[in-house]
């Protein structure tokens, strides 16, 4: 009996059996889909640590490092459209009307190398195959097709992307969520220690598109949520306030700076750069202290390139306005009396060119509404966005002209025309409501000030109150009295002068005086 008990005991032991030769019945750890090669082979528990796990190292054994899965962590849809009701709940799209559908394409990463990376490169991805004009982050450029491909060179563009897409998925769902605070923390961290090791072209742009990205996360907040506590917690969460977005302007400031007159060598270092130089000079518009670096404009000039405004395959009007006169428009209105050729010269350049490009605009917008092509719809949402930066910095070069000559009959018939083509772009791109209308909601702001009578002010404010989704994180009424605590200070400037004497007496205008015609 004591025999058949030892043979009991010793059959549960798998110990003791394999001290007497028996085969080894220990049962194996369950197999773990995660881990790095090593622990899966010996069957154990990986702690998944990096650049080597420390159960290897406290085993003594190599540690093989991870395995890559792409079907897991970047999921690629094959290129087709989705009705919206199969990709998204109902409450998702407040705006029912909208004939446009969610619609996917495909865009391939660069195969990233660690588990982090994959994740982030895979959400980043799946925003990016949303080409609904009405939703997709597209609308800020067509770079950021390239983007993830870019990503596994720099931490700062990792960063970034995590903020946008937590950023963009509360937008799609409308919920007030504090996920987007962690990654938005982190990209600020990453970014500040990361300042002073910028060095060369290609991390100078990757910087500034990292930056860019974190500026269109602030753009990115639901539409549903307008006041309250519930702003102002959705402000801190997302990092959405207009302090913190002006210190990123300036952040911009300083690498274009550092950037200087390189040559751009890509489409995507030419069309970032281009992108947020635009957002830079209309933002140095509305506050004077923020500066170019002077020689940017009195260097070699070659390299500063044209400013791209069409950027649809449809249509051929362009700007040939260079970067390095735009760029010094801030500086003009601290002096116009001394710079009133650069300002008159570049006024009337603008001028002519923005006619052309209004008119463009307006067959590219025929053409979507006739094929409803998502694609082509995302390239004219792009085209009013630089249009409208172009628009911003005509309508305040007029308002100076006009505080210089305050009765020059022509410069009111231009801003009431300035005005009049403003209101309609808006009108026009009210059918998508894209998320990229930040220079759109800075125009119309300008309009408002720059409007010549009241009822040209009333129909710019009404359209102000119909487009209030374009102020996320701030109101149209405090944009519009920076611009105009702007045009208040030439003003002042220019009173002061005048009583010094110091204002030619052919700058004081006569009624149908030409500007043209004034001498250098």
């Amino acid at each position: 009996m004591q025999k058949d008990n030892g043979s009991a005991s010793c059959a549960a032991n798998p110990i003791l059996q394999s001290r007497r030769g028996s085969p080894r019945q220990r049962r194996w750890a369950p197999k773990v889909k995660t881990g790095c090669k090593t622990c899966r082979a010996r069957h154990i528990k990986c702690d998944e640590a990096k650049p080597a796990c420390k159960k290897c190292i406290s085993a003594g054994k190599r540690c093989d490092g991870y395995v890559y899965n792409a079907a897991q962590k970047t999921p690629i849809s094959k290129t087709h459209q989705v009705p919206c009701d199969a990709l998204v709940t109902h409450h998702m799209l407040p705006n029912h009307q909208n004939p446009m559908s969610l619609c996917f394409t495909e865009i391939k990463p660069s195969r990233p190398p660690s588990n982090e990376l994959t994740s982030a490169t895979g959400s980043l991805v799946y925003i990016l195959n949303v080409i609904d004009p009405a939703y997709s982050v597209l609308s800020f450029g067509e770079c950021l097709k390239d983007y993830p491909q870019r990503m596994e060179h720099n931490k700062v563009l990792t960063a970034a992307s995590k903020v946008l897409t937590a950023s963009v998925f509360s937008f799609y769902t409308g919920s007030i969520s504090s996920k987007p605070l962690v990654p938005y923390g982190e990209a600020l961290r990453v970014l500040i220690s990361s300042v002073g090791a910028v060095h060369g072209k290609t991390q100078i742009v990757d910087t500034m598109c990292a930056i860019g990205i974190l500026l269109a996360s602030h753009v990115c907040q639901p539409p549903t949520i307008t006041r309250g506590l519930k702003l102002k917690f959705v402000q801190n969460v997302r990092g959405s306030n207009r302090r913190e977005f002006e210190v990123l302007l300036r952040g911009l400031v300083y690498f274009l700076d550092m950037l200087g007159d390189e040559e751009l060598d890509n489409a995507f270092d030419n069309e970032v750069v281009s992108n947020l130089r635009r957002l830079v000079i209309v933002s140095s518009i509305m506050d004077p202290t923020m500066r170019f670096n002077p020689r940017l404009h009195y260097g070699k000039k070659r390299q500063s390139g044209l400013v791209a405004t069409a950027p649809c395959n449809v249509g051929t009007a362009r700007c040939s306005q260079q970067w390095h006169d735009l760029i010094q428009i801030s500086s003009y209105l601290e002096d116009p009396i001394s710079n009133l050729d650069h300002i008159t010269t570049t006024y009337q350049q603008l001028s002519t060119h923005l006619a052309l490009l209004e008119k463009n605009a307006t067959d590219v917008f025929r053409k979507v509404k006739t094929s409803r092509d998502s694609l082509l719809s995302l390239q004219y949402i792009r085209q009013e966005a630089g249009n409208s930066g172009l628009l911003t910095m005509a309508m305040a070069l007029n308002m100076a002209l006009r505080i210089i000559h305050p009765r020059n009959s022509a410069l009111l018939e231009e801003a009431v025309t300035f005005v009049s083509v403003v209101l309609r772009a808006a009108d026009r791109v009210s059918l998508f409501k894209p998320l990229n209308t930040a220079l759109l909601g800075n125009c119309l702001c300008l309009a408002w000030v720059v409007a010549v009578n009241p009822q040209e002010k009333e129909r710019v404010r009404k359209m102000l109150d119909e487009h209030s989704y374009i102020f996320r994180g701030t109101t149209w009424e405090v944009l519009a009295t920076k611009f105009q605590k702007r045009f208040d200070s030439i003003r002042e400037w220019y009173r002061w002068y005048s009583l010094l004497g110091q204002v030619p007496s052919w700058q004081q205008g006569t009624k149908d005086e030409d500007v043209s015609a004034c001498p250098p």
